[in-house]
């Protein structure tokens, strides 16, 4: 099989995605608390912060514009069974 295992190959159904979504929260919480928190007091956060530049304003409102476009699409075309 290639790409990304499906919920039926992991097990995940409409009953127990509650409980995937709680434990990837857990897991990415703590991942966040003890290790990267050990690794912002060792090497300080402008060490570990990325070196790209923020993205410029204009893009901000593209992005709002499309959602908007997007929103107007769904709930003006949308089927109706």
């Amino acid at each position: 099989m290639r790409g990304w295992p499906s919920a039926a190959r992991l097990g995940i159904t409409e009953y127990t995605v509650g409980n995937t979504i709680m434990f990837l929260c857990a897991v990415g919480v703590s991942i966040r608390t003890f290790l990267l928190g050990h690794l912002v007091d060792r090497f300080g956060e402008a060490r570990l912060a990325p070196r790209c530049p923020p993205l410029p304003v204009w893009t901000n409102i593209l992005f709002s514009i499309i959602m908007k476009i997007s929103m107007f699409a769904r709930s003006h075309f949308a089927r109706v069974p």
